[in-house]
């Protein structure tokens, strides 16, 4: 039974049913978040970290001795065609290397994919390639020249 009191409002009896609703709006808009967050991220950010966190001096030491090469990479993509521009410590073109892309995309999987860049002269490297989506691509260049190896990593965003 109701026990109505002369200083209760009709507004007071749906009080314990605005609690109610309250947590039930929190509930569906963690619902929403978490489906969003599981949708839209593998979660996987890095494979094989334990084996690369353990190879990190190595990877300390890679970087050290690249930098020392004194190369310099330029990466750009026009027309489907990535193209890179590669120079020794002079600004001199590096001719004859050997030059491998990575590109993957960081938010979506399946997109990932290799190219190996032919040479088309004075030290440009070119190979055509096709990005299905616009957005953020990742572009790694491996490159091989003479028993030396040097790596760039370029981001390239397709409007």
């Amino acid at each position: 039974m109701n026990a109505i009191t002369p200083d209760s409002k009709p507004i007071d009896k749906w009080i314990p049913w605005m609690f109610v609703a309250f947590f039930v709006v929190i509930a569906m808009v963690n619902t929403v978040f978490v489906t969003v967050a599981i949708q839209t991220r593998p979660g996987l950010v890095t494979e094989d970290a334990y084996e690369k966190g353990l190879a990190y001096n190595n990877t300390l030491e890679a970087a050290k001795k690249q930098k020392s090469l004194g190369w310099t990479g330029r990466t750009t993509y026009a027309n489907d065609v990535l193209s890179y521009t590669l120079k020794d410590k002079t600004g001199a073109p590096i001719s004859g290397a050997t030059i491998k892309a990575e590109i993957t995309r960081p938010v979506t999987q399946g997109h990932d994919s290799t190219a190996v860049l032919q040479e088309a002269g004075k030290g440009v490297y070119e190979a055509k390639v096709a990005l299905p989506l616009h957005g953020l691509w990742n572009i790694r260049i491996y490159t091989t020249w003479h028993n030396q190896t040097f790596q760039t990593d370029t981001d390239l965003t397709l409007p």
